[in-house]
């Protein structure tokens, strides 16, 4: 091959590389985006928003709109600025490098949701960022309806405050009752100079709906200057009613911006594919609902149940941890009585600085220790005092269960374990190696380790079980008083006819606790069953004629190491009889003699 030739052949060579390259674009160029580097860049980009509006979505839930989201939300405004940038490439003749704008999307689009999914299962995630939303019959849709609106409101509250966001996509809001609402919404009235809702229904390109705008405002399509040097003076929340979808939002309001002001632009459609700064879809607000019937399970199509269940999904408000307690605590029940009672128990608000959030949880909370068992309720409540807060070994903590006497075999460790797991009141990490409890559910479980001072707002009560047998070795921080039961509380049961109170007798809370709350029992007319630990015999002086009542008393300090001991058929014995047993060593007082 001659000299000519070869140059020849280079010079077909050059001419076919940039074929190749249209294909499959050099990411290291810096100049102006092409059109095929710019579709690559958003399909990508839309992944990335998909994401941001689900995290988004789920944040402006309980329990994590009460928790501190600095690292979501810096990451949440660094979407926003990546979108503006690429915004601004497809717009201007910009010198952008297509290898850093991927890189740091594909960056972002990393970021670690671990702390959500701990709350929603990544499969319910992924349908939200697919855009697939999963429906759920129900009997009662304006119920579900009204709560969705709820739902809705809070999330646009929840970030209605911060100035990058300036325009809200609010989907498949098909009536007008979320938007009269929001326009009267007291927050929104405060905030805001101008609150104004607009049909644009007619409106085909974004300058119609800019000139729609003008003229409600009262000026004229023709003083636009005067009209745009108004708004940026202003703060405004602009509804639009029947926004078009082929209208850009993001597009809307060039002229008007302004940073030393609060500004957005909010556009009711039922399309959600629209770019804008925060989406908000009616479907995916169905969340906790699909939570509440995936954990519940067919139950819930039951028409005796059926309505019961929106009702206590209803009274969570939303709360997400605890609608998947109260949930997983219904998993498959069809007993009437017992769904009423859950919704009774969730619907229960004390008088308490606890914040509505916290009472929901805690209420939850209490309702999932009634039908736990008592070995996994003192497990639970040891965990609630002594898991540290960044988890432990499953085999370590089994160890200090069995140190403590609180279970008497590996394997019945193992079995209450999975229980916890499994009701959502611990979670499993590390492989199922490692175990940890959520700081909401540590924080609330600590209110119910002693008795709070609400229940003395239960004139009506006539039942009261309540269990205190936790371990005393070890910190004990978590203690929110020196008294197990607050004085005073007893007293206004005046109702009460059961009594049972189960105590660890080293807990030496409950000897200060028992000298003061007797002389409160002595006064419950009503009163004819009652369960004690009585650490000093000289305490049963104020308890000499029990002819009237049924008892059980155990008298001494050293209960916990013989009971581990008792045969099971000295507990059903004990547990069926008025008795009382001397756990104090040999001999027997006189005092005791005497009673």
């Amino acid at each position: 091959m001659d000299e000519e030739e070869e140059e020849e052949e280079e010079e077909e060579e050059e001419e076919e590389e940039p074929d190749r390259t249209k294909s499959s674009p050099d990411r290291t160029k810096s100049s102006p985006l092409g059109e095929e580097e710019l579709r690559e860049i958003k399909v990508l980009l839309r992944k990335l928003n998909t994401k941001k509006d689900a995290v988004l979505l789920i944040l402006s839930y309980p329990p994590f709109n009460s928790r501190s989201n600095e690292t979501h939300i810096g990451w949440f405004l660094d979407v926003l600025e990546i979108n503006h940038k690429v915004r601004e490439s497809h717009d201007k003749v910009n010198e952008v490098k297509f290898s850093e704008l991927y890189s740091e999307i594909e960056r972002l689009l990393h970021h670690s949701i671990h702390d959500i999914e701990a709350h929603v299962p990544a499969d319910i995630i992924v349908d939200m960022c697919e855009f697939r939303s999963p429906w759920h019959e129900t009997a009662n849709k304006p119920t579900l309806d009204f709560c969705v609106d709820d739902f809705m409101i809070r999330h646009i509250s929840q970030y209605i405050q911060i100035p990058e966001i300036r325009t809200i996509l609010i989907s498949e809001a098909t009536d007008e009752t979320l938007l009269f609402r929001l326009k009267k919404l007291p927050p929104l009235r405060q905030m805001f100079d101008i609150v104004t809702r607009i049909d644009v229904n007619l409106c085909k390109t974004y300058e119609d709906v800019e000139d729609r705008i003008i003229e409600e405002l009262g000026f004229s399509k023709f003083r636009r200057g005067e009209a745009d040097e108004f708004l940026r003076s202003q703060n405004f929340m602009i509804l639009l009613q029947r926004f078009r979808p082929w209208i850009g939002l993001n597009d809307l309001g060039s002229g008007w911006w302004n940073s030393d002001k609060t500004q957005k632009i909010a556009g009711f459609t039922s399309d959600s594919s629209m770019p804008a700064d925060l989406k908000i879809s009616r479907h995916h607000h169905l969340l906790s609902w699909i939570l509440f019937y995936e954990n519940v399970g067919e139950v819930v199509h039951s028409s005796s149940i059926r309505p019961l269940a929106l009702d206590v999904w209803r009274q969570c408000c939303g709360h997400l941890l605890a609608t998947s307690l109260i949930a997983r605590a219904l998993k498959d029940v069809n007993d009437v009585s017992i769904w009423q009672h859950a919704s009774r128990a969730i619907g229960f608000l004390p008088m308490t600085s606890h914040s509505t959030e916290d009472k929901i949880l805690l209420n939850a909370l209490a309702f999932v220790l009634g039908h736990l068992g008592s070995a996994a309720n003192k497990c639970l409540k040891y965990c609630a005092s002594y898991l540290e807060m960044e988890g432990t070994h499953k085999v370590d903590l089994l160890k200090r269960w069995m140190k403590e006497d609180l279970i008497q075999t590996l394997n019945e460790g193992e079995q209450i374990v999975q229980q916890l797991v499994n009701a959502v009141l611990l979670e499993s990490f590390q492989n199922g190696e490692s175990v940890r409890m959520a700081n909401e559910v540590q924080k609330e479980l600590t209110e119910i380790i002693d008795l709070p001072v609400t229940i003395g707002n239960l004139p009506k009560l006539t039942n009261l079980k309540v269990s205190f047998y936790l371990p005393v070795n070890g910190n004990r921080k978590n203690y929110s008083s020196n008294r197990i039961i607050p004085q005073n509380v007893i007293s206004r049961l005046v109702l009460l006819e059961e009594l049972s109170i189960d105590v660890n007798p080293e807990d030496e809370r409950w000897n200060a606790t028992i000298e003061d709350i007797l002389p409160e029992v002595c006064c419950l007319k009503r009163l004819h069953f009652l369960k004690l630990h009585w650490p000093k015999v000289s305490l049963l002086n104020d308890f000499r004629d029990l002819s009237w009542m049924n008892f059980r008393f155990i008298v001494g300090n050293h209960l916990k190491s013989i009971i581990s001991r008792l045969p099971h058929e000295s507990v059903i014995k004990f547990g069926e009889e008025s008795c009382l047993k001397y756990v104090n060593g040999e001999g027997i007082p006189s005092e005791i003699k005497e009673f």
